[in-house]
């Protein structure tokens, strides 16, 4: 009986040794909900997974995420769906996080949990990742989560998101992260209102445009950057500002509607309807 006890005690630090080191321990400690902060958002420091899951940098990837707000933009105060997918023939695993942000970090509308799938995270739920009976999937995975658009006059919101394909070998080596963008502008209606505070700083005119539209400025605000995207985020023309009223040629575009970000670390974004 004296030499049961210490074999006993030898089995259990034996067995909890090897559970405290058991590499699917490791693999699976974000399946419960990627940690906030890790989405290529700007409030995060544009992190993404891969900070912690070793693979190749980080992919972006057009249309990851999409939603049912009008080519438009968004109307105050209303709720919207917001879908996030990722697909990949012959996974089975996946993950993700997403939060709405302005360029400067501050986040932007509130987040609604609507899936047993996903959850809320961060101070104040500012970020939306995967539940632990939301990683399963068969080639692809699909969450759906609700935003309630902020007060009028917030501006334009970002939704940053990154996506973790696992590739199921217990380790967090090898995983494959994507990262997405989904751009909304605040509808105002009607004419060259800019969206968010500054208004006379920059104004764009016609709006509608046909071929051609034309960015006004102050004088100590040449040489400002502008980028002119499609609403799935694609960057389609980007310049400078040269001049007090700078024409640019919308001729290539497609009929649709269009943002306008112009300049960089104080950035206003138009939206522009081309006809």
């Amino acid at each position: 009986m004296k030499k049961t006890i210490p074999i006993i005690t030898l089995i259990i630090a034996t067995v909890a040794l090897v559970a405290f080191n058991d590499p699917g321990r490791h693999t699976f400690k974000n399946a419960g909900g990627a940690v906030s902060g890790y989405c290529g958002d700007p409030a995060g420091g544009s992190l993404t997974c891969t900070v912690c899951h070793s693979g190749p940098p980080a992919t972006p990837i057009s249309g990851l995420i999409t939603s049912d707000i009008p080519l438009g933009g968004y109307t105050p105060n209303t709720t919207y769906t917001i879908t996030a997918t990722i697909t990949r023939a012959g996974h089975s695993r996946f993950g993700f996080g997403i939060s709405p942000q302005n360029a400067s970090g501050a986040f932007i509308g509130t987040l609604v949990n609507t899936d047993p799938e996903t959850q809320l995270t961060g101070s104040g739920n500012t970020y939306i990742t995967h539940a632990f009976d939301g990683t399963s999937g068969t080639g692809s995975k699909t969450w759906t989560f609700n935003w309630t658009a902020p007060p009028q006059g917030t501006g334009s919101a970002t939704f940053y998101g990154a996506f973790n394909v696992t590739n199921s070998n217990f380790t967090m080596n090898g995983d494959t992260v994507y990262t997405s963008t989904l751009l909304v502008a605040e509808d105002l209606s009607t004419g060259p209102t800019e969206l968010g505070p500054n208004e006379r700083a920059f104004s764009v005119y016609p709006n509608p445009a046909t071929d051609l539209i034309t960015i006004r400025t102050h004088s100590n605000l040449l040489g400002s950057t502008y980028m002119i995207t499609d609403q799935a985020g694609r960057q389609v023309q980007s310049g400078k500002l040269l001049r007090e009223n700078t024409p640019i040629d919308l001729s290539a575009l497609a009929t649709g509607a269009y943002l306008i970000r112009i300049g960089e670390q104080e950035s206003r974004t138009f939206k522009v309807m081309k006809e």
